[in-house]
């Protein structure tokens, strides 16, 4: 059987041009109209290109053909895929809502953005929804993508089983796989944002995890922490998922990434008014409360995975994704 979970909330495109050069017939057809001096020297010149039985092509020829190259490459867009789970899919928003829809804006034309959100997804391989056995998952590696932006970590962090080292290791794998292609993409790593809701804090543990991974990748790590911290506006009822207005800063933080060349770009801290400073202090003291409950009522099954699966954290708990070792 599968293990027990926290379970969370959610639901949720040069060729290459190649124009040979038209046949020496072709071109001895124009012989006749010229002189016959320059009929004898346009001939050596023909002459001249034969040797060795190499063809070389005309200026005017190599000149369209690299005009024409040029113009098809140009009209190529940087692909943009983002991938993660509900946080990424704008769960119980538009999709015009959420911040890949939002990123697509502020980037422009030039680039295409998608959305490869799924959600209740998890990294993690005995999450009830891995990320890699969704449809979305599957689209993203044939999207092969230009640019890679990964969020995941806030089903993650709710799994009995969860650990710093399990989440990076699966995490790891995950990217792994969109690094098989001969593109060799670019990578931007978000932290997730943390929630509002009994899990207040957990999302914590998956900082060094992420940052470990941007240094081992050569990745972007983005961290938008303070753009929500204290900003109670910024979610929907549930205290996990974002408003639009939210998803709208995030996507400006993905953007500032983006567009600059710094490997770490965080959220500047700010200083809270007494009233947010107080809803913090009461989130986290009851958080504490239910976590530290939380951990005790499934001490028991977590006690007899490791004794089964001593090695689960860096070897993962499914092989092929489907079957248990």
């Amino acid at each position: 059987m599968r293990s027990i979970y926290i379970a969370m909330e959610e639901r949720r495109n040069s060729a290459m041009f190649l124009q040979k050069e038209p046949a020496i017939q072709e071109e001895r057809k124009t012989l006749p109209k010229l002189s016959s001096g320059l009929r004898n020297a346009a001939g050596a010149k023909l002459r001249k290109r034969r040797a060795g039985g190499v063809l070389r092509p005309l200026f005017f020829t190599a000149l369209f053909t690299s005009v024409m190259a040029f113009s098809a490459f140009a009209g190529q867009k940087t692909k943009v895929a983002c991938i993660g789970d509900s946080l990424t899919r704008g769960y119980l928003l538009t999709d015009a809502q959420s911040y890949p829809a939002q990123l697509q804006t502020l980037l422009g034309d030039p680039y295409e953005v998608r959305n490869f959100g799924h959600t209740s997804s998890y990294v993690i391989d005995d999450g009830p929804i891995e990320y890699r056995n969704t449809e979305d998952y599957s689209a993203a590696i044939q999207y092969d993508a230009d640019i890679l932006v990964f969020m995941f970590g806030s089903n993650d962090v709710g799994a009995y089983n969860f650990t710093p080292l399990y989440f990076e290791n699966q995490y790891r794998e995950l990217i792994d796989s969109f690094r098989k292609t001969k593109k060799n993409p670019k990578i931007y790593l978000i932290i997730a944002p943390d929630s509002r809701d009994l899990h207040f804090g957990l999302i914590q543990q998956t900082v060094q995890p992420v940052m470990s991974l941007g240094q081992q990748l050569s990745a972007t790590v983005i961290n938008p922490y303070y753009l929500f911290f204290g900003h109670s506006e910024d979610y929907l009822s549930d205290g996990l998922h974002l408003t639009e207005g939210a998803y709208g800063k995030l996507a400006k933080l993905v953007y500032q990434a983006m567009t600059g060349t710094a490997t770490y770009v965080a959220a500047p801290a700010e200083t809270l008014s007494e009233a947010a400073q107080a809803e913090n202090n009461r989130l986290f003291q009851e958080a504490t409360q239910y976590q530290a409950a939380e951990r005790a009522a499934k001490a028991e099954a977590l006690q007899k995975l490791r004794e089964q699966y001593p090695n689960y954290e860096t070897t993962g708990l499914w092989i092929s994704h489907g079957v248990h070792i």
